[in-house]
């Protein structure tokens, strides 16, 4: 008999037995409810809430029957439903429906629904209750409610792939991860540490718990994929039968999928959480052990490529050598799946003196993992090796490292330069002579002028451009050239043209798949992109698929994340969690920089920690001092790093080190006309931006009169707040404030209504009254401390003043309000007075339009509160210079 389709419930609040108790009371009394899930996790909780909440009687075995006196309506929880007599299930079924009692039976998947259950599905009284997986960025959002704080991009994805969605999941790996401390919060940040091992062996210990609801063929089956990594499906099916299979898939343990098309189904741990409990409880013996009753027979048999790859990294692991092709071969698998540690390890194992091809797997596979100095210097190695005449094998592998030089040398020129030119210089011109016409074309000066001021007729020329490379390189060269080409272009000056470069780049990856590192690049920039041209910054980094199951380490573009998340609260004002986000990006990048991005993250860091507090800016200068000076470098952040940002840093440096307000603002718009001379408009903007920001007039000038002004996205935003800043329309300004409050640009929003107030006298009542009810829904909305709102000092009333205010706004006269607060009329002028002159109101009636008074008084009699930070609201007063 056919059961209904499952009922999927949510459990946002990471409690589905909340959510499962809430559908079995919400269900008919005579129903069999059966809550699906999966290994059972969460069964006790379920029984224990439905106690809570109605009158509950536990069956172990469908013999014992109801219980007398159980009142009418009450729930009857059976356990164990397989081992139950199918005839004593049937009547009790039929017993608890007359006496209309819901039975509610918890299983791991429907595929354990008892056969009289099944058969009980044709009178319409069976229900089957499950909780929906959340997506990846529900989990984010259910991390950081449950956590009350912001999360770091690394923490985020770990408990993604850990928990893969399920709501049971996510709050046992938060509460381990909380537990062993390394789920950490610092300031309010939660961050997630690299060191991780406490919470390995904390999964480890409660692997019987996790694992109660399975039988020990499942068991052991998930064991070996874990082992395996990607097992065979047809080898498992006839070594642990298909009904283990079936059911460990049911339960959303496993998946299953196809290693190549059409190729052989190769199973995988589903659960993340499960998988690394299971890897870390196996010792080196249990290791072996498995792999020569089960991997060894595995290895024999014909595997498709997955296989392979996660077939020889468990061989590397317990010690066998790898003949030297299989290694390479199977590494070269690992690296198309994004697994750069299992094909290092691979390539360790492999028989041998390595050659030349198996190097170059090494490279990939070290940038693969952020390891770029060691990268360059096998680089070198393979360069030093290239004695004329080459051979075609030797020059082959010397234009894949050639082409792997090209990619990173984007981000980092000033190490990877010297030897990709010696690269190219041992090939010879005709090796990637796409690449080298690309390279040549982007050095040449930017064509737009006053005809055409947005270079319409050079984004025209580069799709032609783009056209030819597609048309006559070879695929891997063209790959390599659009990736140049969308960076390049999309960081100096046109962004949208870059995002649809870069992203018919990444679809055309991901439909053909095998170069997952040019992908994560080509992600990696499309993310860049979103923090220097787009408006919403926050909101699109889910939207570029940043959550992808790849073996993302701290090199990777999983800090890039972090990086954009800083400048986005930057942005939206919330300095403290910018600070944590850009200082957790810059130990991403500690030992290594891949993306070229290290100088900016400290200097970011730098300039957020002036705002939060003396001690934090004290402490994040001596880091950006370390960053540029420590470890022998002598550098300044602009000349290191990703190209189309070193300015950019350079200007966040400025503002993070202390100078006085007016050097600042003037050095950034030194930088500014240095970014426009060399046709950088994306440098130039972001950096009149800080500088209008520090008060310079000159600058929102310069914005105004620049060439990009008609562009939209982060520019238009640019640009509207260099007009609210220097027109003399108040009702302007603050129609521009409010809509980059509404925008989530809270932090350009408030500048421009601390402008406007500072020159308070000028405005009419009804623009005062507007801004003071703008500043107060944005301090009330503000979720931490705020320097540019904690600058509107005067709007902090006293205790007192409150008071007086009050009693005026309800009807009474002075004389009546002293009373009331025990007080000489007298005092309640001055208090009056004092408010008249503060706020600039020539009599009490524009003082009470101005809408001061909030339903609660101040809880201290306080007039003002201290501000943090140095200067307004980047570097000094308005004006400044």
């Amino acid at each position: 008999m056919m059961l209904p389709s499952p009922l999927l419930v949510d459990a946002p609040d990471l409690r589905p037995d909340r959510a499962i108790a809430d559908a079995v009371l919400g269900s008919h009394p005579r129903d069999v409810v059966l809550a699906l899930m999966p290994a059972l996790w969460g069964a006790e909780e379920l029984v224990l809430r439905l106690g809570e909440r109605a009158p509950l009687y536990r069956l172990h075995d469908a013999t014992a029957g109801i219980p007398p006196g159980h009142p009418t309506g009450g729930l009857l929880v059976l356990d164990e439903p397989a081992g139950q007599d199918p005839s004593a299930l049937e009547a009790l079924i039929a017993s608890a429906a007359q006496a209309r009692h819901r039975l509610v039976i918890p299983l791991r998947s429907d595929l354990d629904v008892p056969t009289p259950v099944r058969a009980h599905g044709g009178t319409g009284r069976v229900v089957l209750a499950g909780v929906r997986r959340l997506r990846p960025e529900e989990v984010v959002e259910a991390m950081v409610r449950h956590l009350e704080g912001p999360v770091t991009s690394s923490a985020a994805r770990r408990v993604v792939m850990l928990s893969d969605g399920q709501p049971q999941a996510v709050r046992m790996v938060l509460e381990r991860a909380r537990r062993t401390g390394v789920l950490h919060a610092v300031d309010g940040a939660w961050r997630w540490r690299s060191q991780d091992q406490p919470f390995r062996w904390a999964l480890a210990e409660g692997l019987p718990e996790l694992l109660a609801g399975l039988d020990a063929a499942e068991h052991e089956l998930l064991r070996v994929i874990s082992c395996a990594w990607r097992l065979p499906e047809s080898w498992a099916m006839g070594r642990f039968g298909v009904e283990v299979v079936d059911s460990l898939l049911a339960q959303g343990l496993i998946s299953a999928t196809d290693d190549t098309p059409h190729g052989p189904t190769v199973l995988a741990v589903r659960s993340g959480m499960l998988d690394l409990g299971l890897s870390t409880e196996l010792r080196p013996a249990e290791d072996a052990r498995l792999w020569y009753t089960a991997g060894s027979a595995v290895h024999q048999e014909a595997v498709g490529p997955a296989a392979q790859a996660g077939l020889a990294w468990w061989a590397a692991r317990v010690g066998r050598s790898i003949p030297a092709g299989e290694a390479l071969s199977a590494a070269e698998a690992a690296l198309q799946r994004s697994w750069p540690r299992a094909a290092l390890s691979i390539l360790d194992a492999a028989a041998g003196h390595p050659d030349g091809a198996r190097t170059a797997a090494r490279v990939r596979s070290l940038l693969g993992l952020g390891r770029v100095r060691e990268g360059v210097r096998h680089m070198e190695e393979l360069v030093d090796a290239a004695q004329p005449p080459l051979t075609p094998g030797f020059a082959a592998v010397l234009r894949e490292v050639l082409l792997l030089a090209h990619r990173l040398e984007l981000f980092r020129p000033e190490l990877v330069g010297p030897v990709r030119r010696r690269l190219s210089a041992a090939l010879g011109p005709s090796a990637t002579p796409s690449i080298d016409r690309v390279t040549v074309l982007l050095e040449e000066p930017c064509s737009a002028g006053a005809a055409d001021p947005e270079g319409l007729g050079e984004v025209r020329q580069w799709l032609r451009e783009l056209g030819r490379v597609r048309e006559e390189a070879p695929r891997d060269e063209g790959v390599m050239a659009q990736l140049i080409i969308g960076t390049r272009l999309g960081l100096r000056r046109h962004p949208d043209f870059g995002r649809l470069v870069l992203s018919s780049l990444v679809d055309e990856l991901s439909a053909d798949g095998g170069s997952p590192d040019v992908e994560e690049c080509a992600r990696a920039v499309l993310q860049m992109l979103t923090m220097i041209a787009g408006w919403r910054t926050d909101t699109l980094r889910l939207e570029l698929e940043a959550w992808r199951h790849a073996d993302g380490d701290a090199g990777t573009a999983l800090a890039v994340d972090d990086i954009i998340g800083a400048v986005a609260a930057m942005q939206r004002d919330r300095m403290a969690t910018a600070a944590q986000l850009a200082v957790a990006a810059l130990e991403a990048w500690w030992e290594d920089d891949p993306y070229g991005l290290a100088g900016f993250a400290a200097a970011v860091h730098a300039a957020c920690a002036s705002y939060v507090g003396p001690v934090r800016h004290r402490q994040a200068r001596e880091l950006l001092q370390e960053v540029t000076q420590g470890e022998g470098r002598s550098v300044t952040c602009g000349e290191t790093g990703l190209p189309e940002l070193r300015l950019v840093s350079e200007g966040m440096a400025l503002i993070g080190g202390g100078p006085p307000a007016q050097e600042v603002a003037h050095q950034l718009a030194s930088l500014g006309a240095r970014a426009r001379a060399a046709g950088e408009w994306a440098q130039e903007q972001q950096l009149l931006l800080l500088s209008v920001l520090s008060g310079w007039r000159p600058a929102a000038q310069a914005i105004l009169s620049s060439s990009w002004v008609r562009s939209g996205g982060r520019a238009r935003m640019i640009v509207l707040l260099a007009e609210a800043m220097t027109t003399d329309s108040g009702d302007r300004a603050l129609e521009i404030a409010e809509t980059l409050l509404d925008a989530d640009a809270e932090f350009f929003g408030c500048s421009i209504l601390l402008v406007r107030w500072q020159s308070r006298a000028e405005l009419d009542v009804g623009q005062r009254a507007r801004l003071v009810g703008a500043v107060r829904r944005a301090q009330r909305s503000a979720p931490e401390a705020s320097w540019v709102l904690g600058a509107f000092t005067e709007l902090a009333l006293s205790l007192r003043e409150h008071r007086v205010l009050t009693f005026l706004q309800e009807g009474l006269s002075t004389r009546e309000a002293a009373a009331e607060l025990h007080l000489s009329p007298r005092t309640v002028e001055a208090v009056v007075s004092g408010l008249l002159q503060r706020f600039s109101c020539r009599n009490r009636l524009e003082l009470l339009q101005l809408g001061l008074v909030e339903d609660e008084p101040p809880a201290q009699d306080q007039q003002t509160a201290e501000a943090t930070g140095r200067g307004w609201p980047l570097a000094g007063p308005p004006g400044a210079g």
